[in-house]
């Protein structure tokens, strides 16, 4: 039922992905493969992200193979299987460089009290499809592929120094709406 309600979600600026688009059902019949495939993981909100860009690529076949196996690589099982300890674990290394990178940005947001798991499993989870373009979801994806998490990590601090002067000095309520609507700035 989830993924039939998150079709449309999927990147609903290509339109190929919606009802009567042209990857509508092959993205259906990936998600629910998977999702057969991998019932210790079934099918959560952001998996249709990652299908989508592989079948922008690829024929359905492949482009399952490639989430099943994504699914068991890199960041993607803590995340997936919302292990609370491994994605603490992730969010406290990136504070850290956070804090080294951008002080005056990690400082702010610390002293709101914004967590960083509030941005941080959604952006990973759907590989940033949910806040950037296709076209730089797919250098994510090349980021992904060559350097693992690091790469995540980086897109991550690059997305943040340039909602900085966005962030900085702002509200609570202004740093949650910037932080969940990045696609807006």
């Amino acid at each position: 039922r989830q993924i039939n309600l998150d079709l449309d979600r999927t990147y609903p600026e290509l339109k190929v992905f919606n009802q009567g688009g042209r990857y509508h059902e092959e993205l259906r019949s990936v998600l629910f493969a998977c999702a057969t495939h991998k019932p210790s993981i079934g099918y959560l909100q952001g998996m249709g992200f990652i299908a989508a860009v592989f079948l922008l690529y690829m024929p359905p076949e492949d482009a399952f193979v490639c989430l099943a196996n994504t699914l068991t690589d890199h960041h993607f099982p803590d995340f997936l299987a919302v292990d609370i300890k491994r994605i603490d674990r992730y969010a406290a290394s990136f504070d850290k460089l956070l804090a080294k990178h951008l002080p005056p940005l990690y400082r702010h947001l610390s002293g709101i009290g914004i967590d960083t798991r509030l941005y941080l499993v959604e952006w990973w989870v759907a590989v940033f499809g949910t806040v950037l373009p296709t076209d730089c979801v797919a250098v994510v994806w090349d980021l992904i592929l060559l350097e693992g998490v690091s790469g995540i990590v980086k897109v991550t601090l690059g997305v943040l120094s340039v909602l900085n002067d966005e962030l900085v000095g702002q509200s609570l309520d202004r740093c949650l709406f910037v932080l969940t609507h990045v696609e807006d700035f």
